[in-house]
């Protein structure tokens, strides 16, 4: 056995490297677009987005409606489903879609309204109330993708329903100098 010099990179000291070196081959993609659901354009709007708790637990009917957009004029499947806090009301199924033409942006839109019911009821161990995610989206050949909203049967609903929410005014950032003026103002050229 000879000795091994890695700092240079090199197998045993007088000999050749054996390894083999691979390099990684990359290739540009081509000028195809794949089918997606573009999530950034999928609006989904729900009301009542808050249910008030009722002590039978009766369905409360909430009505779902929002537009979906894709890259491509084939329509893509809707779908929902609803994932409960306590796993005891899911709904799913299929949403059927509408096209509704093409955007500014180039994208295919399509509408949905359909109405699902959720139990109105809450346990009295959770402090926050009882969330439902409810997920609107669709399926094409290249995967899903959608929005999820979230409604809530609270534990108070009075507060919840007459609460404002806190006015938040942003600070702007504090000026800062070009750096070709602080450099000049640090040797005192003016």
């Amino acid at each position: 056995m000879g000795m091994v010099d890695w700092r240079r990179g090199r197998g045993p000291v007088g000999g050749r490297d054996r390894r083999r070196r691979y390099k990684p081959e990359v290739a540009g993609l081509e000028s195809r677009a794949l089918m997606s659901v573009n999530v950034d354009w999928t609006s989904v709007n729900v009301a009542p987005q808050i249910i008030p708790n009722t002590p039978d637990g009766r369905q409360v009917p909430v009505a779902v409606a929002g537009i979906i957009a894709t890259n491509h004029p084939e329509t893509p499947k809707g779908l929902f489903f609803v994932t409960d806090e306590y796993r005891a009301d899911e709904p799913r199924g299929p949403v059927a879609l509408t096209p509704l033409g093409k955007s500014k942006q180039g994208l295919y839109q399509y509408g949905f309204v359909f109405q699902i019911s959720l139990q109105a009821k809450r346990s009295t161990n959770t402090p926050d109330g009882r969330h439902y995610n409810l997920f609107v989206g669709a399926t094409d050949r290249d995967g899903t993708a959608g929005r999820t909203v979230t409604v809530l049967v609270p534990k108070n609903f009075a507060a919840t329903v007459s609460a404002k929410p806190p006015k938040v005014t942003p600070t702007p950032p504090a000026p800062r100098p070009h750096p070709f003026l602080a450099a000049r103002q640090r040797r005192g050229v003016r």
